[in-house]
């Protein structure tokens, strides 16, 4: 079998050396040279060996013509001083390009990029790689005679399959699951990963980046962008309604202002803009794209979230004037352009970029939010409010939920969970998950955990501070089991998603978006490209939001 070499090459030398250069990462594969040095394969691994991987195999799900990355870790039995060169000699030609950087003297940060000319197939074998103080072409002074082995499992998939839709939830079930932000990102549905398959994806032009959360409705997915200037300034909005079974654009939508969303009532689509001094909320057919709008009359330095209530009656909220400030906080609810009531002094905070922060169910409307104390404006208490919707009476705010409640709630089964996410996690300063009565607004449990983002089931709250993914129980908060190999796939996008569809958890990062099991060790399926908001469709389809890109996958 043809051999393929791999040179990973590195000049990053620590302080007190003499005679290194510059430290950083290497760069593309140096064309392979005439004679290189293959590495004996023993018959067993040796058990004494220098490097150590994490994860233990190169194990990755990818499509046929499109370019994806894995990163690892090597971790070095002794201290690595010096310059370091990495030669890598892999069974058959399935990676196309590595870089490397070294994090300290035990362990190297290393990205793989596979070969995006690999035909559908399963590809397995190993990588032998040993650390080279020369040139790693020849390698005649290994940093050790030992040879380490990294073994890969690839499943090439073809790069689409528009089969047939389905439904994967029921009518019924999907009128209370949805997906949507409002709810709690949990589909009772059962998903098999050997059987996912990429159905289509659509860029978006050069000077598009996508905003916002995607919506699902009526065999359509609907995408937000936002055109941008070459000098880097945002310029107007566009909503494109996107046929679900083929990537088809039905309709392109120019819109003014800074959108945030997208909310739906019957085929109605809403969009709460900003268009400098003026307030906008636009009202399309989602079907046709037809659009009016009503100009809102309001102090406010913007509007938050639209929550359309019924055809003629919708709630927006607007954020607080200031951090010390309650000026212009507020609550209304509207009906033919008429204000029924407004609910002041609680400024409804933003539970990360463009997500809504009004939540309606069971005639309550429900925000994260914060009330300043009137005998002293430079203190605040953050929690989550409770709203007769009909009335605008406060039914509760509870508060000591945390530092600052900043993530999108989830209303399910009686209960209201969200959660807050801190830089720094202290006894006195710590990011929560929580869960409280969603009519009392008693606290049933809280947890001093970061969360960045989380799904809710009827059994678990699962979510994710951006270095683990943790499982509790709904009822009581009692950890049921953790996901600890999250550290290389930096989920730090305070506006991704978790979705759980039966016992399988998918989150975004910027590494990719990964389904996980509990109680396994390894992800049971990934898509390794960068990613932001996820949405799961009636028919079992899941969009993956991308800067320029929306890819769909079926689930079933």
């Amino acid at each position: 079998m043809k051999k393929n070499f791999l040179y990973w090459v590195g000049a990053l030398c620590f302080s007190g050396l003499v005679g290194c250069g510059g430290g950083g990462e290497g760069g593309a594969v140096p064309t392979t040279p005439t004679t290189p040095t293959t590495p004996t394969t023993p018959t067993t691994p040796v058990g004494n060996a220098l490097l150590r991987f994490e994860p233990s195999i190169l194990q990755s799900n990818i499509f046929a013509g499109e370019k994806q990355s894995q990163e690892i870790r090597i971790y070095t039995r002794e201290e690595i001083l010096g310059v370091v060169n990495v030669q890598a000699v892999s069974e058959q030609a399935v990676i196309e390009e590595v870089s490397f950087s070294q994090r300290d003297t035990k362990e190297f940060s290393v990205t793989v990029d596979f070969s995006n000319e690999l035909k559908p197939g399963s590809y397995t074998g190993k990588i032998a790689i040993r650390l080279c103080k020369d040139d790693p072409a020849i390698c005649a002074q290994p940093y050790s005679d030992d040879v380490s082995y990294l073994p890969y499992s690839l499943e090439v998939a073809p790069s689409e399959n528009k089969k047939p839709l389905s439904n994967l939830v029921s009518d019924a079930l999907w009128q209370e699951q949805q997906g949507s932000a409002g709810r709690t990102g949990y589909f009772n549905a059962s998903v098999d990963e050997k059987k996912f398959s990429r159905r289509w994806a659509f860029d978006f032009p050069a000077d598009e980046i996508q905003r916002g959360e995607i919506r699902t409705a009526n065999g359509r997915v609907y995408a937000l962008s936002v055109v941008v200037a070459p000098y880097g300034s945002l310029l107007y909005p566009v909503l494109r309604a996107i046929r679900e079974s083929d990537g088809t654009v039905e309709w392109v939508k120019r819109l003014d202002g800074y959108v945030t969303g997208a909310y739906f009532i019957g085929n109605d689509i809403y969009l709460p803009s900003d268009y400098g001094a003026k307030k906008r909320i636009f009202k399309l057919d989602s079907v046709t794209g037809a659009s009016v709008y009503e100009d809102i009359s309001s102090e406010a330095s913007s509007i938050d979230s639209v929550l359309p209530y019924d055809v003629d009656t919708y709630i927006y909220s607007m954020p607080w004037g200031g951090r010390y400030s309650t000026i212009n906080d507020s609550i209304d609810f509207n009906s033919k352009g008429r204000l029924l009531w407004r609910l002041t002094g609680y400024g409804v905070s933003y539970p990360g970029s463009n997500g809504p922060s009004l939540f309606l169910a069971n005639d309550t409307i429900y925000a994260p939010a914060r009330r300043i104390e009137e005998s002293s404006p430079l203190t605040s208490h953050n929690g989550v409010l409770g709203v007769d919707v009909k009335t605008g009476r406060l039914k509760f705010f509870t508060s000591d939920l945390g530092r600052e409640v900043n993530r999108k709630l989830k209303i399910a089964h009686g209960s209201v969970c969200g959660g807050s996410w801190v830089e720094m996690v202290t006894d006195s300063n710590h990011g929560s998950v929580f869960c409280i009565d969603s009519d009392s607004g008693k606290i049933n449990w809280q947890s001093k955990n970061n969360a960045v983002s989380f799904a809710v089931s009827p059994l678990s709250v699962v979510s994710t501070d951006g270095i683990d993914v943790t499982w509790q129980s709904f009822s009581n908060g009692d950890v049921q089991g953790a996901w600890k190999n999250v550290g290389v796939h930096k989920i730090m996008d305070r506006s991704a998603d978790v979705l759980m569809v039966g016992d399988l958890v998918f989150f975004s990062s910027l590494k990719g978006v990964y389904a996980l099991r509990l109680g396994s060790a390894d992800a049971a399926w990934a898509y390794r490209v960068s990613s932001g908001g996820l949405a799961l469709s009636q028919a079992g389809v899941l969009y993956v939001r991308q800067e320029r890109r929306l890819v769909a996958f079926n689930l079933h």
